[in-house]
């Protein structure tokens, strides 16, 4: 690459100029790189006001402009901010809730209970929130052996795997219910 013609890089959402021979006019903002094969433009603290937005690059007499937007390969995942877990298992019921938001592409997740796989899911609930997905995922499941053991929620966005919840979980009421039931059966 020849550096001496003059490199410039354009856009955002006012599309203005970003950084001039490698020089960043807003530093916190936007980093200007040459590599091996041209030159970039980096975004530091991405957010959506960056996206749909073109974005043109400047290389003396030549000019290349693209849209910055979300494909099926960009991936925005879940953070502890952006969700709600919420899980019982309660008669042999397991009920789980989980909310996701601003997530990219849509998820799916696997439930485990005591070593064992008991369901995938897709969200019950999809809403598109400009550029990204907020999901819910509300399902219940009949566990035939309760009792107490390692719960797992495992959720895939995109190529990145998650595990929400890794914990132990008892069936507190039901085994109370069978106790109740043994204590009162033993005493006729």
């Amino acid at each position: 690459m020849n550096t001496t013609r003059t490199r410039i890089w354009f856009g955002g959402p006012d599309q203005k100029i970003l950084s001039v021979d490698g020089v960043s006019f807003d530093p916190s903002k936007y980093l200007s790189e040459i590599n091996y094969n041209g030159f970039s433009v980096i975004i530091k603290h991405f957010s959506i006001e960056d996206m749909n937005h073109e974005y043109r690059c400047s290389y003396g007499f030549d000019e290349y402009s693209n849209s910055l937007s979300i494909d099926d390969n960009y991936e925005s995942n879940p953070t502890n901010q952006k969700q709600e877990l919420n899980y019982t298992l309660r008669y042999g019921i397991l009920n789980v809730y989980i909310l996701m938001k601003k997530v990219h592409p849509i998820p799916s997740c696997s439930i485990c209970l005591k070593d064992t796989y008991l369901l995938s899911t897709l969200p019950s609930k999809v809403k598109k929130d400009e550029l990204f997905y907020n999901v819910e995922f509300n399902t219940s499941h009949k566990v035939e052996h309760p009792g107490c053991g390692a719960f797992k929620v495992l959720c895939i966005v995109g190529s990145t795997k998650y595990i929400l919840i890794d914990t132990h979980i008892c069936d507190t009421q039901g085994s109370k219910y069978r106790t109740l039931l043994l204590n009162f059966l033993s005493d006729i």
